[in-house]
């Protein structure tokens, strides 16, 4: 049994090219700087680190998505902040204005 598949995307290289440094430099450095070690694993949907650090960290790429988990706890808006957000989406010169 033969399976024909199809020619490869022109942007093919460029991605493959992209993806290798965002595992290089982004995922395995960040393991590096945690434990000593450089090196990636097979996850669903794409590669990334085993855990590491206190928090059990792991930092990977799915389906073109770069993804932590634990995520970051992401802290709310200051509420000067959403004033400031709210005044510049009425401004004239706002895109969400138009």
């Amino acid at each position: 049994m033969s399976i024909t598949l199809g020619a490869l995307p022109d942007s093919h290289g460029a991605t493959m090219e992209a993806l290798q440094r965002v595992a290089t430099h982004v995922l395995a450095r960040a393991r590096h700087i945690a434990t000593g070690r450089f090196g990636l694993r097979a996850t669903p949907g794409g590669f990334g680190t085993p855990s590491f650090g206190p928090e059990a960290t792991r930092l990977r790429v799915s389906a073109g998505r770069l993804l932590r988990r634990p995520p970051v706890p992401m802290a709310p808006a200051p509420r000067r902040s959403r004033w400031m957000v709210r005044r510049w989406q009425s401004s004239p010169r706002s895109p969400a204005s138009t």
